[in-house]
């Protein structure tokens, strides 16, 4: 199953390693955990500025009729407008039963059959102008496209189907956005700083002057 990665920026990187470095070597004062505190706040910052304005989501998707089958990952940008998302990218296989083909490339829209490239959240997922994508081995093009009733159509420039092909597309579960993994963390090596400085400090006041 693809997974879309967050990405630690390089600002948020640098901020981690500054955190690490001046828990393992700094003095044990209360300066210190003041420093500790100042690199936790900046890191924090830099996580929020710097992570993805937006993330791409990523569904499972499948073609089944008695002409062709199909299946495999379609990438939508996360902005529902007008009750569908914009298809950005398409992998997987597509073509009839006996010799399906790699899929190659998502058409533009408007190329071939009017195709919009546009998925809904649920049924119909598509509508009447439907997905257009280009084969290796196979097509060499397709459309799938909604006919109503429930039925979806996939035709190449040869052949099309009987019109009454099953089309699902389910979203998959997203990563954990970097921050919620990352923030905790920090705020775990500021209490740790603390809880050690506490300590130094009932050692010392114990020690005769």
């Amino acid at each position: 199953m693809h997974r879309k990665a967050n990405l630690i920026s390089p600002m948020a990187r640098f901020s981690l390693l500054s955190v690490s470095a001046s828990v393992a070597s700094g003095t044990q004062t209360q300066g210190n955990l003041k420093v500790v505190h100042r690199y936790v706040l900046f890191a924090a910052m830099a996580l929020a500025l710097c992570a993805p304005a937006r993330a791409d989501i990523i569904w499972d998707w499948s073609y089944s009729s008695n002409q062709f089958t199909g299946s495999g990952t379609l990438t939508t940008d996360s902005t529902l407008t007008s009750g569908t998302y914009e298809i950005l990218d398409i992998s997987g296989t597509m073509g009839t039963r006996l010799s399906p083909g790699v899929i190659q490339l998502l058409f533009p829209p408007n190329t071939y059959l009017s195709n919009d490239n546009l998925l809904g959240p649920s049924q119909p997922q598509l509508d009447s102008s439907g997905l257009a994508f280009s084969t290796l081995g196979s097509g060499p093009y397709f459309n799938i496209s909604y006919v109503g009733l429930g039925n979806y159509k996939a035709q190449d420039p040869t052949i099309a189907d009987n019109g009454q092909g099953t089309f699902s597309a389910v979203m998959e579960i997203p990563e954990p956005a970097t921050a919620v993994l990352i923030v905790p963390t920090l705020l775990a090596f500021a209490l740790f700083v603390r809880c050690r400085n506490v300590k130094v400090r009932k050692t010392n006041s114990g020690k005769p002057a």
